[in-house]
C-alpha cells in the first residue's frame, strides 16, 4: 500500500489519505429480531468507526463504506451439564458485513460476525434491548478490529 499510515490512540491504522466513512443502516433480514436491532447495531458501528477514528461520517461514497445485514437472531436453551433443570438461554446475533475500501480496493472484504449473551429466563422483553446493545457493542469492536486494526 502506498502512503503513510496514521496510528490513532483508538488503535486504528488509517492511511493519511482516508478522510471519510459511510455506514449504511444494517438491515434486519430475520423475522425473529425486533426492528430496534437495525437502529442499535447501526448506531454502535457508527459510534465505534466514526466517532472513535476521527473519520468524517458521510451519507454515501465514503473512502471507507460499510453495509450489511443481520443474518440470524437465535435464542437457544442452554442444557445443564449436571442433569438439573436450567433456566438459562443464549441469544446469538450474526451479522454479514461488507467493507469497501475505495482508496485501496484490495483491502475490501465481506465477513460474518457473531456475538452472544447468556441470560436467565426472566422477563426477556424487559432485557432484550440491553442484550442487543451489549452484543452490538462487541460486534462493532470486531468490525473495527478487522477494518482498522491492521497494523
Amino acid at each position: 500500500m502506498i502512503g503513510c499510515k496514521v496510528y490513532t490512540f483508538s488503535g486504528a491504522s488509517i492511511p493519511s489519505d482516508v478522510k471519510t466513512i459511510s455506514i449504511q443502516t444494517i438491515s434486519n433480514k430475520t423475522y425473529k429480531a425486533p426492528n430496534a436491532i437495525e437502529r442499535i447495531l447501526t448506531e454502535q458501528i457508527r459510534q465505534k468507526l466514526g466517532a472513535e477514528t476521527g473519520l468524517t461520517l458521510v451519507q454515501k461514497n465514503g473512502d471507507y463504506e460499510i453495509s450489511g445485514e443481520v443474518s440470524s437472531y437465535l435464542i437457544d436453551p442452554i442444557s445443564p451439564t449436571d442433569g438439573s433443570l436450567s433456566n438459562k438461554y443464549k441469544l446469538t446475533i450474526n451479522v454479514e458485513i461488507n467493507f469497501v475500501n475505495n482508496k485501496y480496493p484490495k483491502e475490501s472484504w465481506n465477513t460474518s460476525f457473531s456475538q452472544f449473551s447468556i441470560y436467565e429466563n426472566i422477563n426477556f422483553s424487559g432485557i432484550e434491548e440491553g442484550l442487543i446493545l451489549d452484543n452490538s457493542k462487541r460486534i462493532a469492536q470486531d468490525i473495527f478490529n478487522k477494518a482498522l486494526g491492521n497494523w
